[in-house]
């Protein structure tokens, strides 16, 4: 072989490319993959990713379960607890106190695989949430701008 060739795998799948970079010449071969399994491969990549990005912010390891997240960032907030305990949601401040209950109230899953419940970071939290509806949990992400804490 001439000039350096670069390998790159990727451990989800069994593609690979080469890049040969001698000086004559500059080619990437792909191996036997179409074009809309090569995007595919790029998106989940991309996701994987992003994930990873947004779990090293809040320094969140996942652990037995994998939650699916939900980006509340347009709602405000308060904790009651930082689990066990609830968190409440709405889209103004003044609803989440509101008599008449016009607010949303997740109890904070206290998932026992975990280390804590509630991930703070410089401009997200992120708290492991149970709606008790259809057996669903999640990680909710609140932007810490829309906390109003309890007086």
């Amino acid at each position: 072989m001439t000039g350096a060739c670069a390998y790159a795998m990727h451990s989800l799948s069994s593609w690979y490319f080469s890049l040969d970079l001698h000086p004559a010449s500059l080619s990437l071969v792909t191996s036997h993959l179409t074009l809309e399994e090569l995007t595919m491969k790029k998106q989940l990549d991309t996701y994987f990713s992003l994930q990873y990005q947004i779990f090293n912010y809040f320094g969140y390891k996942e652990d037995w379960r994998i939650l699916p997240i939900v980006f509340s960032s347009d709602m405000y907030w308060r904790l009651y607890g930082e689990g066990p305990g609830t968190v409440r949601f709405a889209d103004t401040k003044k609803l989440l106190d509101d008599p008449n209950l016009n607010y949303y109230e997740n109890e904070i899953y206290t998932q026992r695989f975990l280390p804590k419940w509630v991930y703070r970071g410089k401009d997200y939290t992120m708290i492991c949430s149970d709606p008790h509806s259809d057996r669903n949990q999640y990680l909710q992400i609140f932007e810490n701008s829309k906390e109003c804490p309890l007086k």
